[in-house]
């Protein structure tokens, strides 16, 4: 459980705090200007593989983008700090928490599954499947009260 907390944390600290570096470099232009230098650059590009990594480059700093990676982070950072902090505190409710939050994310793999059938994603739905199903059991064993001997 340990292992389950600290993971939590770190991961909430680190998505808000690249987060609010994003937010600063929107704020600053820094990412306008990116995007203005990655543009140059792919109007001079001859290879076809440096013409697919600067239009990759291009959507990752559109602004647009780049404003729903912060609240994506945000809301992440947001969720998972609540679950490492509900754990850390050992609230009775805290596994199930973990379940549900890991688990709603279950339905929108199907559908990426459904739209396009692909290994890798299929593999990523039955990992994650798994790791639902396990914090389920260890949740479940742990709201049962432990009868008298």
């Amino acid at each position: 459980m340990r292992v389950i907390v600290i993971y939590k944390l770190g991961k909430a600290i680190g998505e808000l705090a690249l987060a609010l570096g994003l937010a600063a470099a929107v704020a600053s232009g820094w990412i306008v200007r990116l995007h203005d230098v990655v543009a140059v650059l792919r109007e001079h590009i001859v290879h076809a593989w440096s013409l697919q990594l600067a239009r990759a480059l291009m959507s990752v700093t559109d602004r647009h983008h780049v404003r729903l990676v912060i609240a994506a982070l945000l809301a992440d950072g947001t969720l998972t700090l609540f679950e490492g902090w509900a754990l850390l505190r050992r609230f009775h409710w805290a596994p199930w928490i973990v379940v549900l939050a890991t688990g709603s994310l279950l339905p929108f793999e199907l559908v990426e599954l459904a739209r396009r059938v692909r290994l890798g994603r299929l593999l990523v739905l039955l990992v994650n499947a798994g790791i639902v199903f396990y914090l389920a059991r260890r949740a479940l064993a742990s709201s049962i009260p432990k009868s008298p001997p």
